[in-house]
């Protein structure tokens, strides 16, 4: 496979996290395994653990980075809406990413 040459141990772990991202978005969390992930980005399952410890690594990792995401955007939430509102809007906003 011609990809393995043009990602680092760096690039690689992104790959993987965006693909586990992409799964469990389109079809949840009971999709997820090493072989479904790697599959996905032109990888076998023992390059997923070339680079993680385990599944249970990659998907902690990947959870973190939602996190992080809904984090920022409740952020930017709270400082754009009127005091009054935002417990809405971040309710809303919390619905909103999760589902």
């Amino acid at each position: 496979m011609s990809r393995r040459a043009r990602h680092n141990s760096n690039d690689l772990r992104e790959l993987f996290i965006d693909s586990t991202t992409g799964l469990i978005t389109e079809h949840g969390l009971s999709a997820i395994s090493a072989r479904t992930i790697a599959r996905k980005i032109g990888y076998t399952a023992g390059s997923l653990y070339n680079v993680f410890q385990d599944l249970d690594d990659l998907l902690l990792l990947t959870e973190g980075r939602q996190l992080e995401r809904m984090h920022a955007e409740l952020s930017s939430t709270i400082a754009e809406v009127p005091q009054n509102e935002r417990v809405r809007a971040c309710a809303r906003l919390y619905m909103r990413f999760w589902l």
